[in-house]
Formats: structure tokens, C-alpha cells, sequence
């Protein structure tokens, strides 16, 4: 049976009505039909309308949330329950000023002070014992103070501040990075969800809307966002080489939620066609799920603004929008990131007189090279990835590698170290010649836990001997310096491109538009250098 449309219910509560309009209603309706009388305060007359208005806004207002609690009851019945968010986890490391041995207290307050002022307190889960002799102590539980994504923002390795007085502490770092806060849900979020739970009630999907409702109902808190295409293939789903249609199968695209205030949260969505979903589908129809692929999408843009407007200001609202349309929470899965679309954004921020010139481009989607075996190098891990070097330690020789020749500047892949922790995207910084060293270092759209991660996506332009013309994805990652990381081939074709002229393959692009060839695709902002004149 196939669940009723819930779709149309209304929130009631913007139809509020506020006393005073009441009254002045009331008093209007008097005048009008006792034109001789003139209202006055204290006033029997009055006062009665007053009273009358008071308890009448109240009746409305409460008539306009009937609805609502009446479905949130009927919605509790069917296991559908608000969020009321959920508090992010982590783990601390101490260092101690002797070896004494101490015991630090259940839910002793620790601080992050991040940009813009913004604090963020954690609590010990509980007593914490270092041993005596013991100058340190790691893996130390800690749960956010309140409830929100906000705290999933500081990185590993991050520093806190102590809110208790510990003379015996030296510092407290996060072992790992704060994961798993989300905000409490609104009234929009939660009645969206219970519909989409409402539309996962079916014996049998048939429908693209089924299969979609159904995924993010049955695997809350894994999936995200989810997307159905149907009659399409995983290994069809370059829509510009392959794209074609395949009886009896369906293409789900699924992500998770951007909750660690990095916008690359994809890998945690992974799930299969399991008993779950493949139990309600039709006899016949098979369905291949995979993870979303992100894009990182760059903006250059200069806009002019109106005479009283503070560039600080514009320039801030010019990247918040530009964030919230790149979002790969928000992104409508469409293919094409058009010019016309972000000019048009862009025209309506508050203080932009007239946008002059918006350039997109594609900054972490492609290398000039890639490795084929190991370098012979030393590595440095700089901080936690950040700033993370190879440095040449066999023959001084001038930066080579697979038949083309290293310039400084030059990004590229590297992933056949012995040392696979030593892997992934790097920037040639010391060219190097027969008396000096060549430098490699690790890019800053690829240094940290949060930015090389699983699915990340690499194309390597022509060129390369054996590497030239292929895309690599990242297939392991952990924290930089000491987990593998591993890439391995998936593609032979672009998965995106700026445009160099207009489309003709129905998606619209014009010159300077982004096409994404795959389906399944979303979308985060990547380099945005803006303009205020």
C-alpha cells in the first residue's frame, strides 16, 4: 500500500494574532457602529474590550498549535520523535608538570576559543588518573557542554584551555576530533523528516521517491542526503562518455550530513543495498548504492558596493552566500554550477551595488602528475600535516617525475610511498638542481584529518607517461603522518570541467559554467577570493 501525502499539512502558528491588534480591531468595529462614542481609558466599555481581546489571542494562538501537537502525538505513535540534538564526543591528551600522580575531576570544563570569538567547552566524562611517574596521559573521554554542530568544529591536535584551576596541568590537546554534535531539530526539519519517514511506508518501492524516502528513513544518522536515478549504472554514471540505460536497475546516490565544519563528510554515508531496502523492492529491480562525489568548487569575484556599505561587511555576506549555495547539505544535486546563477546571488546580498566579474573554477580537482613508485625522500610532518614536507636524500638533481619536468608551483599526486602515511597531494616548493634538494609539500586543500579524506578525487592532466589522463580517488585516510593513505585509479574520463564553450548535450552549461559528467554529484565551496570595491 502505497502511504497517503502528507505534503500538505500548514503551519498555522504565522497566523498568530497579538492582542493589541485585537483591540484596535474591536475598537474600530465599536466607533463604527456607535460613531458617537468616544473610548477613554478606564472605561467600562474599555476595559471589557480588552479583557475580550486578551483571551481571544490567546484562544487563536492556541487553536494554531492544535495541529501541530496533534500530528507530533500522532507522529510519536509511529516511533517519529523530535531531535532534540545531540552533544559531540572526543578525546584529550594532558601533559602534567610533575610525576606525581593526580586525579582530575568528572566534568572539569576544558575551552576551545576559535575564530570570531566563538567558545566552545567540553566536559571530562569522568575522573581521569594519571599514575605516578607518569608526566602524561591520553585518550582521556570528553563530551561537549551543550548540544549542536558547532562543536565538531576544532580539528585533532587542537589546544583547549583549562576553566579549573590545575596547577598541575601543562596542556590539553584533542587527541581526536570533536565528531557526532547536531543541532536540535526546528519544526521545518522535523515535520520534513516525519513526511519523508510517512512516504517510506510502502510494501514495495517502485517509485524513485520511494527508494529515496525510504534510504534516508532507514538510516538516519548515517544518510544524509539521497538521490535515485533510474535505469542508470555505477559504472555508467559519466553521463559525457557513458550514460546509458539499463533496464531493472537503480543508481542511489547517498551522503552524509556536513557536521564537521569541513564540508567532505561523504565517506560516512557508505552504506549497502542490504535486506532493508532490497526486501521492499520490486522482483527484478536491482540497486546499486554508492557515495555521493563531492566537487570543490572555486569563485572569483568583484563586486561594487552602494556608498554607506563597509567592505568588511559586504565581503562577509558575499562569502556566506556563496558557502550556503556550494553546500553539499544544500546542493539540488543538478549538474551544472552556472555563472549567471552566482551573478544573480550575489546581486541580491545587502550593501552590493552591481557585481562586476564572477570566474568559477575547479582548484583541488586536478594535478600535473602523479607518482608511479617510491621517492626517495625524508618526511616531516610539520604540525599534524600542516606544512609537511619531502625533501630529495638521494642524487641532487632537478624535481622530476613520470616524463615531466617539476616547477615550482606545480601540484601533484603522490601515492607509492613504502610509507604510505607519507602519501597524498603535494605542491613542488624547492624545484631543486644538481646542488640542491627538491621540496615537495603538502597542499593546503589537503594538509589536515578533515581534507584528505576516502572519495577524495584527483585528475591528472595529459601529459604523464604512465599516469597522464587518469583519476585517482582516495581509498584510505586517518590522521596525517600516521595512518595509511592510499589512492587508487577509478577513472579514464574527466568528472567535471569548466566549460569552454556552450553545451549541447541538454544540461544548458554555458561558457565559464561548471558540468559535472557524473551523476551523484555534489557540490562544496572551495578556494573564494572576493573583491569589494
Amino acid at each position: 500500500m502505497v502511504s497517503p501525502d502528507w505534503t500538505s499539512y500548514v503551519d498555522l502558528t504565522p497566523y498568530d494574532s497579538a492582542v493589541t491588534a485585537i483591540l484596535e480591531e474591536s475598537l474600530t468595529q465599536a466607533k463604527a457602529l456607535l460613531p458617537e462614542w468616544t473610548p477613554r481609558v478606564g472605561q467600562i466599555e474599555t476595559t471589557l474590550l480588552e479583557a475580550t481581546a486578551f483571551q481571544t489571542a490567546n484562544l487563536a494562538n492556541a487553536a494554531n498549535r492544535l495541529p501541530g501537537a496533534t500530528v507530533e502525538t500522532l507522529l510519536k505513535l509511529h516511533g517519529v520523535t523530535r531531535s532534540d540534538g545531540v552533544k559531540a564526543t572526543a578525546t584529550v591528551a594532558f601533559t602534567f608538570a610533575d610525576n606525581y600522580g593526580h586525579t582530575i575531576p568528572a566534568l572539569t570544563p576544558f575551552a576551545y576559543f576559535g575564530p570570531a570569538g566563538a567558545t566552545f567547552v567540553y566536559l571530562l566524562d569522568a575522573d581521569a588518573t594519571v599514575a605516578s611517574g607518569s608526566t602524561s596521559l591520553t585518550g582521556v573521554a570528553v563530551t561537549a557542554q551543550a548540544v549542536g554542530t558547532g562543536y565538531n568544529t576544532p580539528s585533532n591536535g587542537s589546544s583547549l584551555q583549562t576553566l579549573s584551576v590545575l596547577p598541575y596541568v601543562t596542556t590539553v590537546t584533542l587527541d581526536s576530533k570533536p565528531t557526532g554534535g547536531l543541532n536540535a531539530e526546528t519544526d521545518a526539519e522535523f515535520f520534513s523528516r516525519a513526511v519523508t519517514i510517512l512516504k517510506s511506508y510502502s510494501t514495495v518501492m517502485v517509485t524513485e521517491d520511494q527508494l529515496r524516502a525510504h534510504v534516508l528513513a532507514n538510516y538516519t544518522g548515517t544518510v544524509y542526503r539521497a538521490k535515485a536515478y533510474n535505469l542508470r549504472r555505477y559504472a555508467d554514471r559519466n553521463m559525457v562518455t557513458d550514460g546509458n540505460s539499463h533496464t531493472g536497475y537503480v543508481l542511489m546516490s547517498v551522503a552524509g550530513e556536513n557536521v564537521n565544519g569541513y564540508p567532505r563528510s561523504v565517506e560516512d554515508a557508505t552504506i549497502s543495498a542490504s535486506t532493508a531496502v532490497t526486501a521492499k523492492t520490486a522482483t527484478g529491480l536491482t540497486i546499486e548504492i554508492y557515495n555521493a562525489e563531492l566537487l570543490g568548487v572555486g569563485v572569483t569575484c568583484e563586486v561594487y558596493k552602494t556608498t554607506s556599505a563597509a567592505s568588511g561587511t559586504v565581503s562577509g555576506a558575499v562569502q556566506t552566500v556563496l558557502e550556503t549555495y556550494l553546500d553539499a547539505d544544500a546542493w539540488d544535486w543538478e549538474r551544472v554550477v552556472r555563472v549567471n546563477e552566482v551573478i544573480s546571488l550575489l546581486d541580491n546580498v545587502t550593501g552590493v551595488d552591481y557585481v562586476k566579474t564572477v570566474a568559477l573554477s575547479l582548484p583541488e580537482e586536478t594535478v600535473v602528475m602523479a607518482s608511479t613508485a617510491n621517492l626517495s625522500a625524508d618526511y616531516d610532518n610539520g604540525t599534524l600535516g600542516v606544512g609537511a614536507t619531502l625533501t630529495n636524500n638521494s642524487t641532487q638533481a632537478a624535481f622530476d617525475l613520470d616524463g615531466i619536468s617539476g616547477s615550482v608551483g606545480h601540484r601533484l599526486l603522490i601515492k607509492d610511498q613504502t610509507t604510505a602515511a607519507q602519501n597524498g597531494i603535494y605542491a613542488v616548493t624547492v624545484q631543486g638542481d644538481a646542488s640542491t634538494n627538491w621540496i615537495l609539500t603538502r597542499e593546503t586543500d589537503a594538509d589536515t584529518v578533515n581534507e584528505i579524506v576516502v572519495d577524495k578525487f584527483v585528475w591528472v592532466l595529459p601529459g604523464g607517461s604512465t599516469n597522464g589522463s587518469k583519476g585517482f580517488s582516495c581509498s584510505a585516510s586517518g590522521v596525517i603522518g600516521t595512518d595509511s593513505i592510499s589512492f587508487v585509479q577509478t577513472s579514464t574520463a574527466v568528472r567535471s570541467e569548466v566549460m569552454a564553450s556552450d553545451a549541447t548535450d541538454g544540461t544548458g552549461a554555458l561558457t565559464g559554467d561548471i558540468r559535472m559528467n557524473h551523476l551523484g554529484m555534489l557540490t562544496y565551496p572551495s578556494t573564494l577570493t572576493i573583491t569589494v570595491s
